[in-house]
Order: structure tokens, then sequence, then C-alpha cells
């Protein structure tokens, strides 16, 4: 407990320092229009990686609706039309989960 103290109390100090000091003052004014700009283009970019994930999924929802419905009204199910409806799903189902997998892994830590 001691210590948290001690770390405020120097911060404390640290901040009156840079306030008295019109360089140091300066140099943090920089370092926090740095620190928004950076927040700013990460936030950015996560929405879009958001975006581009929604946008994944949704094409995989809509092709996955349309797979159903054409089984769903084909006159004749057979086995080999139930194999190939399922090959296509889970080749659609796959290549989502790599589009997804692929936008996450590009977010910065």
């Amino acid at each position: 407990m001691a210590t948290a103290d001690n770390d405020v109390e120097q911060g404390i100090k640290r901040l009156q320092d840079i306030k008295g000091n019109p360089r140091l003052k300066l140099a943090h004014c920089k370092w926090q229009s740095r620190a928004a700009e950076y927040n700013q283009r990460i936030a950015s970019h996560e929405s879009q990686v958001r975006n581009v994930t929604n946008e994944i999924y949704g094409f995989d929802s809509a092709f996955q609706g349309l797979l159903l419905t054409a089984v769903a009204q084909a006159s004749q199910l057979k086995c080999h039309n139930v194999a190939i409806s399922l090959a296509l799903s889970l080749f659609a189902t796959v290549v989502t989960l790599a589009g997804v997998w692929q936008r996450k892994k590009s977010l910065p830590n």
C-alpha cells in the first residue's frame, strides 16, 4: 500500500514539474496529441474490421439461407444431393471462418 502511495505522490510531483517547465509542458502536450491520434487510428481500424467481419457473416448467412431454400424446395432429395449440399455448406463455413480469422489477426495488439 505504501508503494502505491509513493507512486501517486511521485506522479503528482512529475506533473507539477511539467507544468512549471515550459519545454516539458510542450513535450507533454505533443505526447498527449500523438496518443490521441494513435487511439483514433486504432478505433477507426477496429471499426473497419468489425464492419468487414459483419459483412462476411452477412454473406455467409445469405449463402446458407439460399442453400437451405434450394435444398428444401428440391423435388427429389437423393443421397448424392445431400452430400453436395453439405459439402457446399461446409466449404462456405470454412471460408467464412478463415476470413474472420484473417481480419481478427490484422488487428493491432
